[in-house]
């Protein structure tokens, strides 16, 4: 209960009435001091019924002060939280990338609780027997329930910081993930391409399907290590000699796709150069090798973007979903069980370097990465591969 305190009247030099009333402030105020705050209004006379009407105004600015102190859980429905999230990440200009995967999870999330679910409602157990059935009824992997767990969380904060809500349900909830040892170690030779597979993949896109387009950008990420949405958005600027007279590009953002939700309801061009990379060490300079070098002189001619598709109608910028598509039939048509796609050509390229003992960290400066389990398992591959190799050889060793 908040203190308050008799008003009073002051006779101001117009003719009006400034009724003031003051209270302890609950949030600084203790038994031994209380600090007072003061709330007032204005009135055009000062007759007994103003005096209520008074009251009544000076009552709801004193609680409306005081749950902007103090707020209570509102009854407000987790639907409309999760929209009202959307809106604060698109207010506050956040990248594509996160907006696009924040609606994906919204839109689960909306399958999992009811329409008129009040969010203060879900609890903790809700929150573990949702995402361990996403784990062992939906057979979802432990790295997609996380990022499900993570955008759950992110609701919850922003409902929490923005006066909605008091607690975060998902803060103590405590996830059996499953073991996925196993299928880690029988997926990571399937992540990147050996010399034969990329090799074949590359003719075949040059000289089979004659798109020098492709074979051109695909060689380029196997040879760089860039994603796919860095190398799109290089421009000849970009291509540079460095201090030491060395070749580099400089990669200085993204290329954003739009699709999905994003583009239906805002339209536009699809195609965003975003000054934001994916991580704080993707803003780099990528050192070029001859034939990396010889790619982009090849392809300079192009304006503003370096590498274009040829026949995109998109002004010739590539785009994710498109490279994927082409990827997937190339794979078919070759009979090749990976399933394709241009972070392949990424992961290949830090294989290559595992090979030649390029140190762990060296190819994460490289690749753009702080941290990367993939980069790491790929590297702990190739190397063990290696020590086999050695250890075979060194069986046959005689003097």
């Amino acid at each position: 209960m908040v203190k308050k305190y008799s008003i009073w009247v002051e006779d101001l030099p117009n003719g009006k009435y400034k009724f003031n009333q003051k209270y302890a402030d609950p949030l600084r105020s203790t038994a031994d001091h209380i600090v007072l705050r003061k709330v007032s209004v204005t009135l055009t006379k000062k007759t007994a019924q103003a005096k209520r009407k008074a009251e009544e105004i000076l009552a709801k600015k004193i609680n409306k002060k005081v749950q902007a102190s103090h707020p209570n859980e509102s009854d407000i429905l987790f639907a409309d939280l999760t929209d009202k999230y959307l809106e604060y990440l698109k207010d506050t200009d956040q990248p594509y990338n996160t907006r696009n995967a924040a609606i994906y999870q919204m839109n689960a999330f909306k399958k999992e609780f009811d329409k008129k679910t009040v969010a203060k409602n879900i609890t903790t157990p809700m929150v573990n027997n949702y995402l361990e059935k996403c784990l062992y009824k939906d057979n979802l992997a432990n790295k997609t329930v996380k990022t499900r767990k993570f955008f759950l969380s992110a609701v919850f904060e922003y409902g929490i910081s923005h006066g909605f809500l008091t607690t975060n349900p998902t803060t103590n909830a405590k996830i059996k993930y499953k073991d996925e040892t196993e299928r880690k170690k029988e997926r990571i030779e399937n992540k990147y391409l050996t010399d034969d597979e990329l090799r074949t993949v590359l003719l075949y896109i040059k000289d089979v399907l004659h798109r020098q387009d492709y074979y051109d950008l695909l060689r380029f990420l196997s040879l760089t290590g860039m994603r796919i949405s860095e190398a799109a958005a290089l421009t000849n600027k970009d291509i540079v000699k460095d201090s030491s007279g060395i070749w580099v590009a400089k990669v200085v953002g993204n290329n954003n796709y739009k699709v999905g939700a994003i583009y239906r309801e805002e339209g536009g061009d699809r195609n965003i150069k975003d000054t934001r990379t994916k991580t704080p060490a993707g803003f780099r300079a990528v050192y070029l090798n001859k034939e990396a070098v010889k790619i982009c002189k090849r392809n300079m001619k192009h304006e503003p973007r370096l590498l274009l598709n040829a026949k995109s109608p998109n002004q010739g910028v590539w785009n994710h979903v498109a490279i994927y598509s082409f990827l997937r039939r190339v794979g078919r048509e070759l009979g090749i069980p990976k399933r394709l796609s241009s972070h392949f050509f990424r992961h290949t390229y830090i294989s290559k370097l595992s090979e030649l003992h390029v140190p762990l960290n060296v190819i994460m400066q490289q690749v753009g990465q702080a941290d990367s389990e993939v980069t790491k398992q790929i590297y702990t591959h190739v190397t063990q591969n290696e020590r086999v190799y050695l250890q075979e050889q060194l069986s046959k060793l005689k003097l």
